[in-house]
């Protein structure tokens, strides 16, 4: 127990430095706060980007969900994510352009600053905002499974640790802190991913002998056949697509970018990394099977900090489930930022300096709190509070789209 206390003090210690020392010569105003001036070149976008998109939902919701489904998740995640890339290099470069001209910040900024309509913007907003609280609830969830599993107890309280942690060094240092803390998250988080993968199939007797066993317990998890209809796979490769770029800590990353070839890169990149962040988790589940066997759609979601537990012990069990919790909080505390930007900038603008700080602080609280009972309140499982979001996004990329390609629409 020792042991995952001290890699779990490490880390937290590791990451309030790095935001404290991030907040020096922050700014106030918004686009200090919200994106870092404007300033992110191609390395840490494409960093942050990564660490932003990677949750909660990638590590525990994929690990699950290929218990359950077996590897053909493995290309509706990994390759599915990667086509976001395109959609990114699609609009990223309008809107950095827009939103400088606009001196606009979200996504309902620039469509209101299109279309000549504050409705538009406001219902966007809303709908934006209450689409982010169940994939916001998502964090909690996972960071009570990986505490829960390190030290025991009920999983609430891990909830309310960590949406405390997240909640505390993203108010002090906005994106500035963020972003800095992201490079650390994601470094962490994949590296013990990926140590994790290896520890469990050596563990099983290497690849070869691994999948081999998975056949023989049962073949439909090696294949695609019986677990997704040809259209259920395009139409879910699709929903990411649409989906990814709308959400609100992704889209604001694009009005961060320094430049047009800071976007092209992070573009072409971000496929890879992709695939590499979706690896270790999938297989970890779908090898699961061969030591647990037959656990419901609850349990499923845990199966990535059973295993690892199991086969690295304490101190390195340890050591990985703090990837889980990277991945998590690197996601959390840049919905906090941005859905604090969608109240403060587009619900309820025109505010004065001291009020208009006062509301972004309380929104962020308040939407932090929103997420944490929603965790505890909701049986729905990691993927399902996930697809919810999702597809709130993806209905509203063709107005986004057209707005952006538009300044004549009604």
């Amino acid at each position: 127990m020792w042991a995952a206390w001290l890699a779990l003090g490490c880390y937290l210690i590791i990451l309030v430095g790095v935001a404290i020392w991030a907040r020096r010569g922050i700014g106030s105003d918004d686009e200090s706060y919200f994106l870092a001036g404007r300033s992110l070149a191609w390395p840490m976008l494409l960093v942050t980007m990564a660490a932003t998109n990677f949750s909660a939902f990638t590590v525990y919701g994929s690990s699950g969900a290929g218990y359950r489904v077996g590897l053909s998740f493995l290309p509706i995640m990994a390759f599915g994510t990667g086509f976001m890339a395109v959609a990114l290099f699609a609009i990223g470069r309008r809107v950095r352009r827009l939103s400088i001209e606009h001196d606009a910040i979200t996504a309902p900024e620039i469509v209101g600053a299109q279309t000549g309509s504050i409705g538009a913007q406001r219902t966007m907003a809303i709908i934006l905002v209450l689409a982010t609280i169940p994939y916001l609830a998502l964090q909690p969830r996972a960071a009570g499974i990986v505490i829960s599993a390190l030290f025991g107890g009920p999983e609430w309280i891990g909830a309310v640790i960590v949406t405390v942690i997240v909640i505390v060094y993203t108010l002090t240092g906005g994106l500035e802190a963020v972003v800095r803390t992201d490079l650390v998250q994601g470094i962490i988080a994949m590296s013990l991913l990926w140590l994790g993968l290896i520890l469990v199939l050596n563990d099983a007797g290497g690849p070869s002998k691994a999948f081999t066993d998975l056949a023989a317990v049962d073949p439909i998890l090696m294949g695609r056949v019986d677990k997704y209809m040809l259209i259920v796979w395009s139409s879910t490769l699709l929903l990411w697509l649409l989906a990814d770029p709308m959400f609100p800590q992704l889209f604001q990353r694009l009005c961060a970018a320094e430049s047009d070839e800071a976007i092209g890169r992070m573009s072409a990149l971000y496929p890879i990394v992709a695939t590499l962040a979706f690896l270790p988790p999938i297989l970890i589940g779908l090898l699961g099977h061969l030591n647990h066997s037959g656990l419901d759609r609850a349990a499923s979601d845990g199966i990535l900090p059973t295993m690892v537990i199991e086969v690295g012990g304490e101190w390195l069990g340890g050591l990985i489930l703090i990837a889980g919790l990277a991945a998590l909080m690197s996601t959390m505390d840049s919905q906090l930022l941005s859905t604090g930007s969608l109240v403060v900038r587009d619900l309820t603008p025109g505010l004065d300096a001291d009020r208009h700080q006062s509301i972004r602080q309380y929104s962020m609280i308040g939407l932090a709190i929103l997420g944490l009972l929603l965790s505890l309140w909701s049986n729905l499982s990691l993927l399902d509070l996930g697809l919810l979001a999702f597809c709130v996004y993806a209905v509203m990329f063709p107005a986004v789209w057209a707005s952006l390609h538009s300044d004549k629409l009604d």
